[in-house]
């Protein structure tokens, strides 16, 4: 998936009111509102893979290859690198609490499964 340069900020202009950039703010958060919901459904196909095979949720040294990654990425964007992995620690953090979920659900049914697929 390609994300880079597909999402342009029209700035303020003589043509546009802060009333316009304040929409373009709401649909940008949207997006990433989009773009977590579906990185979280992701998180839930792995959890449910590693609980099929007995593979324990956290898996410290690819968590430390995502914090360094997301590092590099920020850098690239113009995005403070600790803004982005404090970011990203809370995300991460929350896909591990939806996978133990899921694990320790055993294959039922169960609320983590659910909201992680919705």
């Amino acid at each position: 998936m390609k994300i880079r340069n597909s999402m342009t900020f029209s700035g303020i202009t003589d043509m546009n009111t802060l009333e316009d950039c304040r929409r373009e703010i709401d649909a940008f958060d949207e997006a990433i509102l989009a773009m977590l919901a579906l990185r979280f459904r992701a998180c839930a196909a792995i959890a449910r893979y590693k609980r099929d095979r007995g593979i324990p949720m956290l898996q410290p040294a690819r968590a430390a290859a995502v914090v360094l990654r997301i590092r590099r990425l920020a850098s690239e964007y113009g995005i403070g690198a600790d803004l982005a992995e404090g970011l990203y620690t809370l995300i991460m953090a929350e896909s591990c609490r939806l996978g133990e979920e899921i694990i320790a659900a055993n294959g039922s049914t169960d609320r983590a499964t659910h909201a992680a697929t919705l």
